[in-house]
């Protein structure tokens, strides 16, 4: 029996990063009924970031010797620095929000 697979995939305005959501059904009804599984258990989502190292990286060295320094700098005084950043523009949050109401149906 065929099974469920429903994606969307969003990227950022500059294009250098892409999120995708995958809901997959991993059980079928019938084997839920037949392995007495939970309902909850039928379906799993899975959040996906790919970068593309070549547009992301494309940067000067002052501004990777900057980023260096502040990474090092948080990582000094024990604050939390996160690398990588999905930037989406108000379009795309709404066209992002009604995929996902979709893909939940």
């Amino acid at each position: 029996m065929e099974r469920e697979i429903k994606e969307i995939r969003t990227e950022c305005n500059c294009g250098c990063m892409e999120m995708k959501i995958q809901k997959s059904e991993v059980f079928t009804e019938a084997e839920i009924k037949e392995f007495n599984k939970n309902e909850d258990e039928r379906y799993e989502y899975i959040l996906d970031f790919h970068e593309s190292k070549f547009y992301s990286k494309q940067i000067s060295i002052l501004r990777t010797i900057g980023r260096r320094i502040k990474l090092a700098w948080f990582m000094l005084i024990g604050k939390e620095y996160l690398l990588e950043e999905m930037i989406l523009t108000e379009k795309q949050v709404k066209e992002l929000t009604e995929k996902l109401q979709e893909i939940v149906k």
